[in-house]
């Protein structure tokens, strides 16, 4: 009777623990699927976010341009742009939004398109930040801010027009030569 006994109860935490092993499996699974989901939902905000950035930069006339953007996560609230002044006169926008991840990411698209559509067309950098800036302002809920530069580049004067709104100052590098 106590090995019949004694072998019900191995049995029974054997079963038991075999129980748990099956139910901590599927917790498991069902995890890893979800993560799986979620990496692959991050791999496509990333692609989207980085299709907001500009293909290439705008050739212009005896100046070169070159910028890149690497996302501390898989995605964030860093961007650039190039907008369309004049024929000889372009747009650069180089801004970050507070924070990181998809907050970041979200904040940024907003930014991105108001900032473009106040400015696309205009000359004067001041109305068109001042502009962009009480629009994102007034669609912040989140207490979510940008910092940003813009300026607007004459290739055919040698020039720049700009405005720092609280970004840290691009790197301009100036030929030798007055050419």
């Amino acid at each position: 009777i106590f090995a019949n006994t004694l072998g019900m109860i191995i049995f029974a935490v054997i079963f038991s623990n075999r129980t748990k092993e099956m139910k901590t499996t599927k917790e498991r699974d069902k995890y890893l699927i979800e993560l799986e989901r979620k990496k692959q939902e991050l791999k496509i905000a990333r692609d989207i976010q980085r299709s907001f950035l500009p293909e290439s930069t705008p050739r212009l006339e005896g100046i070169e341009l070159s910028v890149s953007n690497l996302s501390a996560w898989e995605v964030g609230g860093d961007f650039y742009d190039f907008i369309p002044i004049t024929k000889n006169k372009w747009g650069l926008v180089i801004a970050d939004v507070s924070g990181k991840g998809i907050p970041a990411a979200l904040f940024m698209a907003l930014s991105r398109t108001i900032i473009h559509a106040s400015t696309v067309g205009k000359s004067t950098v001041a109305n068109s930040i001042e502009q962009a800036n009480k629009l994102i302002f007034e669609n912040s809920k989140s207490g979510a801010f940008v910092t940003l530069f813009y300026g607007i580049i004459d290739s055919k004067k040698k020039t720049i027009k700009y405005v720092n709104a609280g970004h840290n100052p691009p790197l301009m590098l100036k030929s030798a030569s007055k050419d």
